[in-house]
């Protein structure tokens, strides 16, 4: 059987039902016929399932007070302390409704592509890495940095220990780079900046790198790895969630 190679977004859509009929059959008989595929298309199944039992119910929650805070600054008489774990459920609840990984985006400019490019050249950039950074002085330095009560996330369900941080300021945007690595030695990088104002949620694929773009109205998360699709979709959430201090 000569297939063009099935990659993990053709597998999703597959299971989602956007694949064209042609190409959704060839998808369909290659399954029928690997094991491998047919192990991966269960496990991204499963993944979908148990999202939608944790997180669609939330959908019916009011706006957290967090935002609502948020909408008028005058208020404000301290860095926000923002509930990310509500947004962060609420955006996944979305992303399970949907039924895909990408479901979620709003417009985008070319600020927020700029911030992806600047996330991935971080990834290689190691002047003024501070490495071996304790968790406790990675948040500090991501609240000082970014205005924000921030703590550096725990990533050590996913095997993931933090390694190394690092801030960058260009064209008056900050940004703070925290580096996990696993037994593999594969690197997780979470790219944090101020929003560009315009909520977005989305999976993406630049070269060898998993991307996720995970922003509200203030807090702008960019997350690369070199992992699979549901692997991602795992740590960004566990990292999003951790962000709380």
């Amino acid at each position: 059987m000569n297939l063009l190679p099935i990659s993990d977004e053709d597998l999703h859509a597959f299971i989602d039902g956007e694949l064209a009929p042609a190409r959704a059959a060839d998808v369909a008989r290659a399954i029928e016929h690997d094991a491998v595929l047919s192990r991966r298309v269960a496990a991204f199944r499963a993944d979908k399932i148990r999202l939608k039992e944790v997180y669609a119910p939330l959908m019916e929650h009011p706006i957290p007070d967090a935002w609502l805070r948020m909408i008028d600054p005058l208020k404000l008489q301290q860095p926000p302390r923002i509930d990310r774990r509500a947004w962060m459920a609420m955006a996944a609840s979305v992303v399970a409704i949907a039924g895909g990984w990408t479901a979620y985006r709003s417009l985008t400019s070319d600020d927020d592509e700029d911030v992806i490019t600047a996330a991935i050249a971080s990834r290689s950039n190691r002047v003024g890495l501070r490495e071996n950074i304790s968790a406790d002085d990675a948040g500090a330095l991501m609240s000082q940095t970014l205005g924000l009560r921030l703590k550096a996330p725990d990533l050590s369900k996913r095997g993931f220990s933090l390694t190394a941080a690092n801030v960058y300021a260009a064209a008056n945007k900050r940004a703070v780079k925290l580096d996990y690595r696993d037994v593999q030695s594969r690197v997780f990088t979470l790219y944090l900046t101020p929003s560009s104002g315009t909520p977005r949620f989305e999976m993406l694929r630049r070269s060898d790198l998993r991307i996720c773009v995970w922003q509200d109205d203030v807090l702008g998360t960019i997350m690369l790895a070199d992992v699979s699709a549901g692997e991602m979709l795992r740590l960004a959430s566990l990292a999003y969630s951790g962000l709380n201090a």
